[in-house]
């Protein structure tokens, strides 16, 4: 008899949220810092604020709604935006997670995707605006003020909440030491999550260098997940592309790149207790990425010399599966993937995007739909057992 969603309640995991802090609230929840990132950065919100205009009317960061709705199951399945309860007040996040049958969940920013934005050089590298010197330099410290703000979130609600602090690996002239002194403060000071930008080399190195063993070393001893999410492949993608491509098979691209780099280059190898998640950049690459990964490992198929022989203990799917975890879209077929893979059948994970109008309504009911004709174990896996390698 397969189990029904109502005895997931209570139990799901949730590996991608988000705050949606107001922008005219920036100054009340992240200072001074806050408030010179809005002042500066007038220009691009304008111009967040028309494309919301048009593709989500009534909602957008421009929108200034108190964060006061009725906490009631049909809200926190189907408002979305500005309108959800919970949208800015992550303090009333817990409650609506009750409501919603949620254990605990993973948030990614808003406003600090902004400011990440801003400073990898400009929404969409520049196709929206090119972001300026002076509003790179309140960027960074904006980021600053969001991770401050993430720990303290987090710190608050430790067994429901996990609030990204965003590491900022792609800024001028920083060393692997400054990196490990850095996830130390944030780990520190309560954050349990870090999220990484996936666009740009790490301190100008590639992701498997050793000499960023220390920086992996710290985040595994700490049980600390490392994880990414757009926009943080900004810069991976040359600025020429990025203005004239508008295709859809692109977007996991560098997230994909990073994971292979870091597996084939033994980074899981020498660290078995780290672990990575790649959220909201889709699944649809997860299971191609470990079979070609896999051929690679495969010393005897390829001529000597042609590529450096890999090293490793195990195949590169089972990186994967004991490292990696992965939020497909809601609109994926990810009941096809768990029957297609099942060596990955541990990296798949549910998400809901809260309160993100991309996360769709009802998702819980229409992914439960989608994999309870796999049975009980796929059901355990995909909402409650492997997202607890992210948010344990």
């Amino acid at each position: 008899m397969t189990i029904p969603l109502k005895a997931l309640h209570g139990r799901i995991l949730d590996l991608d949220s988000h705050e949606q802090i107001p922008q005219a609230r920036y100054p009340e929840y992240f200072g001074a810092r806050g408030k010179r990132f809005l002042e500066e950065s007038a220009g691009l919100f304008d111009m967040i604020a028309k494309i919301a205009d048009v593709n989500s009317p009534g909602d957008g960061l421009h929108i200034n709604v108190p964060d006061t709705a009725e906490i009631t199951e049909k809200a926190v399945w189907e408002k979305k935006g500005a309108g959800a309860p919970s949208h800015a007040d992550l303090d009333r996040r817990p409650e609506v997670l009750d409501m919603m049958g949620i254990q605990r969940q993973l948030v990614f920013p808003t406003m600090g995707l902004v400011a990440l934005s801003q400073t990898q050089g400009g929404l969409n590298m520049g196709y929206l605006r090119l972001s300026s010197e002076a509003e790179k330099k309140v960027a960074w410290e904006a980021l600053d003020a969001y991770n401050e703000w993430a720990a303290a979130v987090t710190s608050r609600h430790p067994d429901r909440l996990r609030v990204a602090a965003i590491l900022p690996t792609h800024k001028p002239g920083i060393t692997p030491d400054w990196l490990v002194k850095e996830v130390k403060r944030m780990i520190k000071g309560g954050v349990k999550a870090v999220f990484i930008p996936v666009g740009a080399p790490p301190a100008g190195m590639s992701p498997d260098d050793a000499r960023l063993d220390p920086l992996y070393a710290t985040l595994a001893e700490a049980n600390v997940a490392l994880v990414t999410h757009p926009p943080s492949a900004v810069g991976f993608q040359s600025h020429e592309w990025s203005v004239v491509g508008n295709g859809v098979t692109w977007h996991h691209m560098a997230d994909e790149y990073f994971v292979s780099v870091m597996i084939m280059g033994g980074v899981f190898e020498r660290h078995p207790n780290l672990r990575f998640g790649v959220i909201e950049a889709g699944a649809s690459w997860v299971g191609p990425l470990a079979e070609l990964m896999d051929f690679w490992a495969d010393n005897d198929r390829h001529p000597p010399g042609f590529r450096p022989h890999y090293k490793c203990a195990m195949l590169p799917s089972e990186y994967m599966a004991r490292n990696l975890r992965v939020t497909p879209f809601n609109y994926e077929p990810v009941e096809l993937w768990f029957q297609r893979w099942p060596n990955l059948q541990d990296v798949y994970c549910y998400s809901t995007d809260f309160p993100h109008p991309e996360g769709r309504p009802w998702s819980l009911k229409k992914f439960y739909e989608n994999v309870a004709p796999l049975g009980d174990k796929i059901i355990e896996k995909f909402f409650c057992t492997n997202g607890q390698l992210l948010v344990p």
